[in-house]
């Protein structure tokens, strides 16, 4: 899979090529390319898991819409014309990806994290959410088919769950 990644900052280069670390944190200001980073790996984590589904937590859904979703989309017109976002349907909010049948799920940090097994996930803005939910999303991954079962995390600095150590 070649999509352009035009890596701004040194961490990106060192988080994106590394494929052994379970958690991966992003932290930064406004403008660091954190949620862009996110979404690569979201790109990367569905190619290498082939098959096997993934997520993507964000705050609200008003945040997935306002933050994730129009960078995503935009990427998707010029880079993936047959990866498809579903904005409801059988799964609820998702994408699809042509390498892989699995579903990319899109949680929101507002109800309860229930359904699928998820191999792999990515979480948006994580210092904005509850503590308990950023559990209940990790604790959804538990797919034992998941090559590469990385959780990639994107914030500014305020950790309030002791995950920096």
């Amino acid at each position: 899979m070649k999509i352009p990644f035009k890596r701004r900052i040194p961490a990106q280069f060192k988080l994106f090529d590394d494929r052994e670390t379970k958690y991966k944190m992003l932290l930064g200001g406004y403008g660091v390319g954190k949620t862009f980073w996110l979404w690569m790996e979201t790109l990367r984590l569905s190619y290498e898991n082939k098959d096997v589904p993934g997520g993507i937590l964000s705050p609200s859904l008003p945040e997935f819409k306002r933050d994730f979703l129009p960078m995503a989309l935009e990427h998707i017109q010029l880079y993936l014309p047959n990866a498809k976002y579903y904005s409801a349907g059988r799964y609820g909010i998702h994408f699809r990806f042509p390498w892989t049948k699995a579903p990319i799920f899109v949680f929101s940090a507002e109800r309860a994290i229930k359904g699928p097994n998820l191999g792999w996930g990515v979480i948006n803005e994580m210092s904005l959410m509850p503590k308990e939910v950023v559990f209940q999303f990790f604790a959804r991954m538990r797919n034992p088919d998941a090559k590469v079962p990385q959780r990639c995390l994107g914030g500014t600095p305020e950790d309030d769950y002791g995950l920096v150590e």
